[in-house]
């Protein structure tokens, strides 16, 4: 069953890097708000719904609650945008991946900030 206790999971939410996740909501109008940690990037919808929920990106790859975090923005991106969560992860996995990373390394001294 590999690394995933939910069989429903899509194992490509390991390929996901947090800036493709950026590009992806940057896209769809959400907007960056300060998280006051230089390991996480938090947006929020472009608009209020229902359902509505802030998203915290965690820039950590090598945290080993990562692909788990990842799993459940996507499943909150899909509950806001009415859609499918394997639509959402198709079009974040289309985002290019050959940007650095901001803060992904957790031994990264970096504080530099996308904006």
């Amino acid at each position: 069953m590999g690394k995933f206790l939910n069989p429903w999971v899509d194992p490509r939410v390991e390929r996901v890097h947090p800036h493709q996740i950026e590009k992806y909501v940057l896209g769809h109008r959400w907007t960056a708000r300060e998280s006051g940690y230089s390991t996480v990037r938090v947006f929020e919808p472009p608009y209020r719904a229902e359902y509505y929920p802030i998203l915290s990106i965690w820039q950590d790859l090598t945290d080993p609650g990562y692909v788990d975090l990842v799993c459940r923005t996507i499943t909150d991106i899909a509950k806001f945008e009415d859609r499918w969560a394997v639509d959402v992860l198709n079009e974040i996995l289309a985002q290019p991946t050959d940007e650095p990373l901001n803060g992904v390394h957790s031994h990264s001294q970096s504080t530099t900030s996308a904006t």
